[in-house]
């Protein structure tokens, strides 16, 4: 019996799924209770690994860059991201939950590789945002 199965750890290759990676929209972030729990949940339910990719550090870092760091690095963050991680080798599935679809769509067209099998998108923007919450340049917020 191979060590990861007597330690009940489940790797991308030895699980019937492949991976699934999340990125978070403007806003939130990978260290955010609610998407690790979502990036666990995931991982639990279809028996493979699963991550969260973040653009910063730490929540602060991760939730600023989705404000003030340019679309184009963010793709170029996450890409470096998928590629070092040896677990996404094979390919993965993608969901990413608004501004993260245009992040994962960009890598797609951009990189690919490796592959997204699947992107699943949650909310995807369209048009971009129009201000900060809770700044409202008309001060009707």
């Amino acid at each position: 019996m191979k060590a990861a199965f007597i330690l009940g750890l489940v790797s991308a290759a030895t699980a019937t799924h492949l991976p699934t990676v999340f990125l978070h929209g403007m806003g939130d972030s990978c260290f955010n209770e609610g998407m690790k729990k979502i990036t666990e949940d995931a991982g639990t339910h279809l028996g493979s690994y699963s991550v969260c990719i973040p653009t910063g550090k730490d929540l602060e870092s991760d939730t600023n860059n989705g404000f003030f760091m340019t679309m184009d690095k963010n793709v170029e963050v996450f890409a470096e991201a998928i590629k070092k991680n040896k677990n996404l080798a094979g390919g993965f599935n993608a969901v990413g939950f608004s501004q993260g679809n245009s992040v994962i769509r960009g890598y797609i067209q951009k990189y690919n590789d490796p592959p997204a099998s699947t992107w699943l998108s949650v909310h995807g923007t369209v048009v971009g945002v129009a201000s900060f919450p809770k700044c409202s340049p008309q001060g009707l917020l």
